[in-house]
């Protein structure tokens, strides 16, 4: 068989009724019909009342409505308290009180409910951003000279972000001079560390020239630069108390439980995840 393209677009009517006459459609209705009328009562057209007679009797049934059946429908029965399965900050702080040890990037202590697993580097940015930010809000971050100025070179754009954010620079910790092709730091943050000058600045022209970034967040981009750089190039030493005095600063910050950057800081391994192992 061959396709048609030029076929009329029509009904298809079946072959038995192409000889019929047509026959206008017939609209039916309830002549007797009255939505004003009550549902408990049969219709005048004579059709049969299908209600149960639960709803012929208004909800009750066949028993008529009493006043206990009233008193005892507003009655709340009092639920116990479920138990909380959220973990309580101060006793597990307070357990926090072992033998710690510091292996790479993460710091492992005992707690309640079994083994704390903190990542000491994400830890040291939450604490230090908060830090910051914290003093940044009141007054500007106190900076230190250099005794030998740091020299950046920078592309045009890089030092027109630079020179429209000094203020907001200089807030922070930072005194630079802007010269044809490049940057020249004089004094920085008090809480960044030498070796840390370089990735600190990298990433903060990285976050102000590259980055599109709302006018009302550039401070905390910078702030969570600065952290970050600090983080990454600053290690606690494996002594007991000042691993302590690490756990004690994170646990006092709001956000304790992930860094400005939105990684996960503390992992906590069950004494059941544990049992499993053995």
């Amino acid at each position: 068989p061959t396709l048609d393209f030029e076929r009329e677009m029509g009904f298809d009517v079946p072959h038995s009724m192409k000889n019929l006459p047509a026959v206008e459609p017939v609209v039916s209705f309830d002549p007797g019909y009255n939505p004003f009328q009550s549902t408990s009562k049969s219709s005048s057209s004579g059709i049969k009342n299908e209600q149960s007679d639960a709803l012929r009797a208004q909800g009750f049934g066949n028993q008529s409505p009493s006043t206990e059946d009233w008193k005892s429908f507003y009655t709340i029965e009092e639920e116990g308290t479920a138990p909380s399965l959220t973990i309580r900050l101060d006793e597990e702080s307070e357990s926090l009180k072992g033998t710690k040890i510091l292996k790479g990037k993460f710091l492992f202590a005992p707690c309640k409910s079994g083994l704390m697993v903190i990542h000491i580097e994400r830890a040291m940015e939450r604490i230090l951003y908060d830090e910051i930010i914290n003093k940044f809000i009141s007054s500007p971050i106190s900076s230190q000279k250099l005794l030998f100025p740091v020299s950046r070179e920078c592309t045009k754009q890089e030092l027109q972000h630079w020179t429209n954010n000094t203020s907001l620079l200089q807030r922070l910790g930072f005194e630079s001079t802007v010269h044809d092709s490049y940057i020249e730091i004089s004094a920085v943050p008090a809480v960044l560390e030498e070796n840390a000058i370089d990735d600190c600045l990298n990433s903060l022209i990285s976050n102000i020239s590259f980055q599109e970034i709302d006018k009302g967040e550039i401070a905390h981009e910078l702030v969570r630069s600065i952290s970050a750089s600090y983080a990454r190039n600053c290690k606690p030493t494996d002594h007991d108390s000042v691993l302590q005095d690490v756990i004690d600063r994170l646990f006092s910050c709001p956000e304790h439980a992930y860094s400005p950057s939105g990684k996960k800081i503390i992992n906590t391994i069950s004494l059941d995840e544990i049992s499993q192992k053995f």
